[in-house]
Parts: C-alpha cells; sequence; structure tokens
C-alpha cells in the first residue's frame, strides 16, 4: 500500500549506510535450536548484538510454512 511505501522510505532515508551492520539472525538449521524457539533466543540476545555494533537483524517472517525452515508459505496470501 502507499502508507506502507512511504513508512519504509522514513526508514531507509534514516538509516546511514556507513552506520548499519546487519545480522542474518538464521540460517537453515535455525529451526533446529531451542526447541524451535528461534526468535526467543535471537530476543534474548538482543542487548549482546547492540553492543557488538550490530543495528538491524534479517530474520524470515513468522508464517505457516511447509517446510521445517519456513520459507515456504502454506497460505501464500493469508497475511493472519
Amino acid at each position: 500500500s502507499t502508507t506502507l511505501l512511504e513508512e519504509m522510505t522514513k526508514i531507509t532515508d534514516y538509516a546511514n549506510p556507513s552506520e548499519t551492520v546487519m545480522l542474518q539472525a538464521f540460517n537453515w538449521e535455525s529451526h533446529k535450536a531451542g526447541r524451535g524457539d528461534w526468535y526467543g533466543i535471537v530476543a534474548s540476545k538482543l542487548q549482546m548484538f547492540k553492543d557488538m555494533g550490530i543495528t538491524d537483524l534479517w530474520l524470515p517472517p513468522c508464517t505457516a510454512s511447509v517446510a521445517p525452515q519456513g520459507y515456504l508459505p502454506s497460505q501464500l496470501f493469508n497475511l493472519d
């Protein structure tokens, strides 16, 4: 939607690439960690990431998936 695009523009206009460090906070085996609570594990480490200078985390969206890795949504247009 137009509103979402406007909000995204504000974020990208604000972010200074020379001060941004993004961490890919998952891999193909992440779903096996923490008895399926990978997001909880990442959340428990947020202060450590901040202390290390990491400003952004890249995580896959929480979706119902037919694959354990989470990258094969079972309902493409279900946004709930």
